[in-house]
């Protein structure tokens, strides 16, 4: 057993260090405050794991002395180390990752609570004293400060019992559990595995997390390089960073497409050789290099603010580090161009982000990799094509936001007020590129009948139909004057200047009374006009369309060996009620294209070809909608296949004949997919276009011949 004040001191010297294949502090300050009152209260708040050893390694902070016996390093705590560290000390260990860490909290002598600082609810009230000065100096010397009056020690000294049970945190005791528990050497890979199965069940580490730390046990310095690169890539305005405290996850993903051609971190990965992994990284930072300085120039894309997510560079990293980090010609470069504009604009990350993309980075191994990669748009999707109603409510938080941007550059927008292209480049704040209203949001709560409490109201001033782009002296400029009064003058002076953001040039449409019309007149351009600029991307004789299916293509062609249609997923229309039985039929058929060569179910068509729709099955969800229904199908196809065989399904929504369908895309299974019926698990395949059992022996025997590597 150790306690916080001695754990703190071990630190302090560098007896308790972090290996370097640990990931950085994630936590949040409601977590933080949250383990300190649990501290303060005596709650139980588990233990350590620590590895002791007798070879040198790898870790962060301050170098130890190098004549130790042995070194302890912190398998299981950090986050929880870390906390205390700048709690207690007022700064962050050296183990540390970042700029600084401070928690500004304060602690209720009256009714014991923990809060951050609130000016308002704190200044002035002695009952608010902060933690880390006072567990610095100590309860004795917090009694001794200097200002403190009569007074307040008299308040304080009725509160001793709180104050030094505050000031006895540093006396909480952890038991302290060590590996190896013998006394032989442990190997750090072996080490590595048991920190992945101490911390795969938490809430706070990726599969990226522990592929780093799988990755660190052979190549220890590989988190640095990973980090140096990150930043290296930052400061040209690219942060890369998926989410945060997880700055290094797009990174990992790139390095295992590029190495090991898949993006599933899963036990593949973990089989591959590290030299290959070494070898690949390389190759990760001169495509991403590369493109951080085609983008700008190239894509109107200056920096990350302009992605709506990193992953969308991951398929780009993987195709140029194959191909000399270059695009090879001008129309692979459209080709490319294109994609990455349609995954920007239709999410294309946004909902099973591992399965997408390990989907993209197989397509690029095929011939025709550009078309496979917009197929997989469409399989989605449905289009690629925008249409107006996709813009309706839209503010600029929704993908087709930056497409806008992009599209308005590309037709040659320029500033309104002072006639400058517009550009992100420009030196000097007053010309960075900012957001304008082009009907004020006042003067449509004030006069345009909209009501600022209402969140339709609200999203219908700042959709995207209302929006414009100017920098940001031209945007002061503009003030809250009606298009009515400044649109005029912007048109007598730089006469295309509208047409090229796409907004309608009818003086009525600029009135406030039809801001209905204009909003429905600007949708319709900007759709037109992002059309307009994807097809212009493409060399002549060159479609969007070329091996591409959509689903009135799938449709006609009808069932076959790797589509089938199902009229509905669980209500029995003969019968008007809820049939449990289709439900199965219908994950039969998955498990079926998951053991022979996958292939595509679409929900509410019958065999017939005839359009019925899945409106009847939403009405038996208790979320009647798109996502209920997702959810459902999922957690069907988890409980009867398994819920790692999700990440080889695909669910997409398609509206045609104004009829919701349901599209589910399967990718040949990694290894033999059960369902689960009852007490027994039966294996199907597919044999023409019907879904067929095998028997024990059947099942054996295509076993070995599908799966026998």
């Amino acid at each position: 057993m150790s306690t916080i004040a001695e754990l703190l001191s071990e630190i302090e010297k560098g007896e308790l260090i972090l290996p370097e294949f640990q990931r950085g502090f994630v936590w949040t300050n409601a977590k933080v405050k949250d383990y300190l009152d649990s501290i303060y209260r005596n709650y139980p708040t588990g233990h350590f794991l620590i590895w002791k050893t007798y070879k040198p390694q790898k870790y962060r902070g301050d170098a130890q002395d190098s004549e130790a016996q042995y070194y302890r390093l912190i398998l299981d705590g950090q986050q929880r180390l870390t906390a205390l560290y700048t709690i207690f000390k007022g700064v962050p260990p050296a183990f540390f990752e970042g700029s600084g860490l401070y928690f500004r909290l304060y602690f209720n002598v009256l009714n014991q609570d923990f809060e951050y600082w609130q000016p308002v609810k704190m200044r002035g009230k002695p009952e608010w004293i902060e933690v880390t000065p006072f567990l610095k100096q100590g309860v004795g010397n917090f009694f001794d400060q200097a200002g403190l009056s009569e007074e307040d020690k008299a308040f304080y000294f009725k509160q001793l019992k709180y104050l030094n049970r505050l000031d006895q945190m540093r006396n909480y005791s952890y038991e302290l559990e060590t590996i190896p528990k013998s006394g032989e050497e442990m190997e750090t890979d072996e080490v590595v595995r048991i920190f992945n199965l101490v911390n795969s069940s938490g809430m706070t580490l990726s599969k990226a997390d522990l592929a780093l730390a799988h990755i660190c046990a052979s190549w220890p310095e590989a988190r640095q390089i990973l980090k140096s690169t990150h930043s290296k890539i930052k400061q040209a305005g690219f942060d890369l960073t998926s989410q945060k405290g997880r700055e290094l996850e797009f990174w990992v993903r790139s390095l295992a497409a590029v190495a090991t051609d898949s993006v599933l971190l899963d036990g593949s990965f973990y089989k591959s050789d590290i030299e290959a992994i070494k070898s690949a990284w390389p190759k990760v930072t001169k495509a991403a290099e590369y493109l951080v300085n085609i983008l700008p120039t190239d894509a109107y894309v200056h920096s990350s603010s302009r992605l709506n997510t990193p992953y969308v560079l991951v398929p780009l990293i993987k195709h140029l580090s194959g191909h000399g980090y270059t695009f090879s010609s001008e129309i692979e470069k459209r080709r490319l161009l294109y994609w990455f504009y349609a995954a920007q604009m239709w999410g294309r990350y946004s909902g099973s982000m591992e399965s997408d993309l390990q989907r993209d980075i197989k397509a690029l191994s095929s011939e025709k990799a550009t078309e496979e990669l917009i197929s997989n748009i469409v399989s989605k999707v449905g289009r690629i094509k925008v249409e107006s109603k996709d813009l309706k409510g839209r503010g600029r938080g929704n993908p087709f936001f930056n497409i806008a941007y992009i599209a308005s550059c590309s037709a040659g927008a320029m500033d309104w007020f002072n006639g400058m292209r517009l550009y992100t480049g420009y030196v000097g704040a007053k010309y960075a590129i900012e957001t304008h209203h082009i009907f004020p949001t006042s003067r449509l709560y004030k006069e345009g009948g909209l009501d600022s409490s209402n969140r339709a109201d609200i999203a219908k001033a700042n959709e995207i139909a209302n929006l414009a782009f100017l920098t940001k002296e031209a945007n002061l400029k503009a003030t809250d004057n009606l298009p009515s009064v400044y649109l005029p003058q912007v048109l007598e002076k730089y006469p295309s200047a509208l047409k090229a953001q796409f907004v309608p040039e009818n003086p009525q449409l600029w009135q406030i009374q039809n801001y209905d019309a204009f909003l429905e007149e600007r949708r319709r351009l900007i759709a037109d006009g992002i059309n307009k600029f994807m097809e212009d991307l493409l060399e002549k004789g060159i479609t969007a369309k070329a091996g591409v299916k959509g689903i009135s293509d799938i449709i006609a062609e009808g069932e076959n060996n790797k589509v089938e249609f199902k009229s509905s997923l669980r209500w029995d229309c003969k019968l008007s009620q809820i049939n449990k039985v289709l439900e199965i039929v219908a994950i039969k058929t998955i498990a079926g294209f998951l053991n022979t060569d996958g292939g595509t179910l679409l929900i509410g068509v019958d065999d017939s070809k005839q359009i019925l729709g899945i409106e009847d099955d939403y009405r038996t969800l208790q979320k009647a909608d798109r996502d209920g229904y997702e959810l459902h199908l999922t957690q069907l196809i988890s409980s009867y296949i398994g819920k790692e065989r999700c990440l080889n399904t695909s669910l997409s929504f398609h509206d045609l004949d104004g009829k919701d369908l349901c599209l589910v895309q399967v990718e040949p299974s990694p290894k033999p997919a059960y369902v689960k019926e009852g007490q027994e698990s039966k294996f199907y395949i597919r044999t023409g276009n019907q879904t067929q059992p095998l028997d024990t022996k059947e099942s054996h025997a295509y076993i070995l011949e599908h799966w026998s590597a």
